[in-house]
């Protein structure tokens, strides 16, 4: 991919996180690309792959903002869930450019010191700020092979949150 197609995607996911923080009513602000934290305590992954584009994202997010969102007590599992909500709607804004990605199921670690060592030279960190001056932190680890043009499709996907049947 190019240069430019690198951007679209990083679009892609700064767009679907916004709408999905928005959508839970906790808008976003985005802080911008950062660099990798030295550690973690806690980071949700979860992995994508297509035909010729694939990788991984984290999300790392304070735990107060976790608590105060959650739907549940459970805020192991929201946590995973929201890195789920928000590559499921960075894969609606790239099918929205041509590119399909399937998903992985995503998990938490948790832990003292936890380091990503990411692998692609594309690894991007953006940083994001809740309302309540809350941290969210999300890494895009991609590779993409030199045959992938992102393109606008002309007929858009469902929204999210619809139901497809077929």
């Amino acid at each position: 991919m190019r240069k430019e197609e690198w951007e679209l995607t990083s679009r892609a996911l700064l767009e679907g996180t916004r709408s999905l923080f928005e959508l839970i009513g906790e808008p976003l602000e985005f802080v911008g690309r950062v660099e990798m934290p030295a550690s973690w305590s806690r980071v949700a992954i979860v992995g994508f792959a297509g035909e010729a584009f694939g990788g991984m994202l984290a999300v790392s997010i304070d735990a107060t903002a976790i608590a105060r969102t959650a739907p549940s007590p459970d805020h192991d599992d929201w946590h995973c869930e929201l890195a789920n909500l928000i590559l499921g709607r960075f894969k609606r804004e790239m099918l929205m450019l041509g590119v399909e990605i399937h998903l992985s199921t995503p998990m938490l670690v948790v832990g003292e010191g936890v380091s990503l060592d990411t692998s692609a030279v594309s690894a991007v960190v953006h940083r994001f700020k809740t309302s309540h001056d809350e941290s969210l932190y999300i890494v895009l680890d991609a590779v993409a092979e030199k045959s992938v043009h992102l393109c606008p499709i002309e007929t858009a996907p469902p929204m999210s949150g619809e139901i497809v049947l077929f």
